[in-house]
């Protein structure tokens, strides 16, 4: 039992260092690729963010700076 927490443990501190040295690059191509494999799916927009894109000037400054793409 001992055994595989340590290696459990060990092999948790490996994933964590790969994913530190992973450049930015890289991380916005996994994620790319990944949500490409997936098949086309339809996403609901909820009502208050529409409501948020017909009104902009109802929104925080803060909240409007994330909407500029």
């Amino acid at each position: 039992m001992r055994r595989i927490f340590i290696v459990a443990f060990c092999i948790s501190i490996l994933l964590v260092m790969m994913a530190s040295t992973m450049g930015e690059a890289d991380k916005r191509a996994y994620h790319f690729f990944r949500l490409r494999r997936r098949p086309f799916e339809c996403v609901h927009v909820p009502d208050y963010i529409k409501e948020a894109l017909k009104n902009p000037f109802m929104l925080c400054p803060d909240d409007r700076e994330q909407l500029e793409f």
